[in-house]
């Protein structure tokens, strides 16, 4: 990928939330949604103390904090036709901005991680039954822990931290590159990445033996080109898988019993077992494809999912633009491009997460020029639109409860 639009690309995503955050402020305090008392400071409210069982025909959007000042996460009941019903604020220091992640072993749990600047000794689970957060804490590091991610593939809960558990700093050697740590909340296994291979941000994939990543890339000279990277359980060191012709940059996909999935930036799809065993496959719609400024990956079953991709534009006055594509984690293994009826090629799309129990997919949808009004797009297991309602500040949108 040309470089000069990877850096418009950054840009555009960060002035995008800048916008985001300002227009979500501004719509609160305007009127154009009902203003809130502001009054005395709010009393602190954890987030996991709170039950989020709707009544029938209403549901719940979750605004959580753009400000690590203050903390405020809204949270504001809606009926069909998108009227507010009911509408909260509560302040959580140890909820902001979040990011979320799911896995077909695990389908009724969703894992939060809060994004941005804040780094946290803790992640969150979400019940899609009983419909509440539960807190974990991470508390067996002997230094704080500045959880990065916990977007995984697995059987236990593996997350990823911005330092070395070593250390408790960000490890830099000099002509290689920084080291960061990898952890099993469940077993609590540490493993620390070798200098220069550190990793992007992509899923963990657990493997019988390996855990699975991306690490970054560079083309200075002495530093690690981008690279495919099992680093062994049992030993801690790495091999690393790289395509003849090298690509700007890799992704993980997806990875069950032996075997891990990538995606590359020049166009391929590639699988490779824990015996190095390595399937290449070319497929046009993947080229130029930026997945670190994508939506993660939502499986809807145990092989396959679907995903919004974004391509950077190559011409500064225009909005990157997206495709939503389902891949197919077979023997045959593959990814194509859809279309469901309510896409529209000049909007951007968040995918928030699918509900395997209900098999509805949650989606936001906004104009990228205008982001203070979108809309909450349910759709069912064909992507046909069984809800479209109107709701504001789209981008800050989060996590919604049906």
């Amino acid at each position: 990928m040309n470089k000069k639009y990877l850096v418009l690309a950054v840009i555009s995503l960060i002035l995008l939330i800048s916008i985001s955050a300002w227009s979500y402020n501004k719509v609160i305090s305007d009127g154009s949604k009902e203003s809130m008392d502001k009054g005395p400071k709010l009393k602190k409210t954890s987030i996991s103390s709170l039950n989020f069982n709707n009544d029938k025909g209403k549901i719940t959007l979750i605004y959580p904090s753009q400000d690590t000042e203050t903390f405020s996460t809204e949270i504001v009941k809606i009926d069909h036709k998108g009227t507010i019903v009911q509408k909260q604020e509560i302040n959580d220091p140890d909820f902001s901005s979040i990011t979320l992640s799911q896995k077909p072993n695990q389908p009724k749990f969703l894992y939060a991680f809060q994004n941005g600047d804040v780094y946290s000794n803790h992640f969150y689970s979400f019940n899609l039954k009983t419909k509440k957060f539960i807190k974990k804490e991470i508390s067996y590091f002997k230094h704080d822990v500045m959880l990065d991610s916990v977007s995984h593939y697995g059987d236990d809960i593996w997350f990823r931290t911005a330092t070395s558990y070593k250390t408790g700093t960000q490890n830099f050697v000099k002509n290689k590159g920084f080291s960061k740590s990898f952890s099993n909340f469940d077993s609590k296994e540490k493993f620390e990445t070798p200098p220069g291979f550190e990793p992007v941000n992509s899923p963990l994939i657990s493997l019988k033996n390996n855990i699975v990543y991306v690490n970054v890339g560079s083309d200075a000279e002495d530093y690690e080109k981008s690279g495919m990277v099992f680093l062994n359980k049992s030993t801690g060191k790495i091999k690393v898988f790289r395509k003849k012709e090298e690509p700007y940059a890799y992704a993980t996909l997806y990875g069950e019993d032996d075997k891990a999935f990538f995606a590359s930036t020049d166009g391929w799809m590639i699988s490779i077992n824990e015996k190095g065993e390595k399937i290449e496959k070319s497929f046009s719609i993947l080229n130029n494809a930026y997945y670190d400024l994508s939506e993660p990956m939502r499986m809807i079953n145990k092989k396959n999912g679907l995903q919004v991709l974004t391509y950077p534009s190559e011409n500064e006055d225009e909005a990157d633009r997206q495709i939503l594509v389902k891949w197919s984690f077979n023997r045959d293994f593959n990814v194509q491009k859809l279309k469901p009826l309510f896409w529209k090629d000049d909007r951007w799309y968040k995918y928030l997460y699918f509900n395997p129990s209900n098999k509805k997919s949650y989606f936001v949808e906004f104009n990228p020029k205008k982001a203070d009004k979108g809309k909450l797009i349910i759709a069912d297991s064909k992507l046909n639109v069984l809800r479209s309602i109107p709701v504001d500040a789209p981008v800050g949108l989060d996590f919604v409860v049906d």
